[in-house]
């Protein structure tokens, strides 16, 4: 015969009610555990999150540092094509003032 307390029937109430409440301990082990495993998955999750987060948010930032440059290389030429179109301006003048004085015989010095 075995020398197991808790099967024999001549076991005591006390010990039986040790054995339940050792099976309640182990029960809310596994549970811990699983528990544990569950929260360190979501962790896992979280900074997945986090890193895909700053990946979007660092590709917005290059595309506006594109956009910006393409409008700031858009503004100097359009500042160039207003010098030029000025000095092509001051120049037909000049050569419309020297013509006209030179029509009516006016000396230029």
């Amino acid at each position: 015969m075995p020398n197991n307390k808790f099967n024999s029937p001549s076991a005591t109430g006390e010990e039986i009610e040790i054995t339940k409440s050792l099976k309640l301990g182990l029960i809310a082990g596994l549970l811990t555990t699983v528990g544990d495993a569950i929260a360190t998955y979501a962790a896992g999750v979280a900074i997945e999150e986090s890193i895909e987060a700053g990946l979007e948010q660092n590709l917005k930032l290059k595309q506006q540092d594109e956009r910006l440059s393409r409008i700031e290389k858009n503004i100097e030429l359009i500042q160039k094509q207003l010098v030029d179109d000025k000095m092509n301006q001051n120049s037909y003048l000049l050569k419309q003032k020297d013509s006209f004085y030179l029509s009516y015989g006016f000396l230029i010095i």
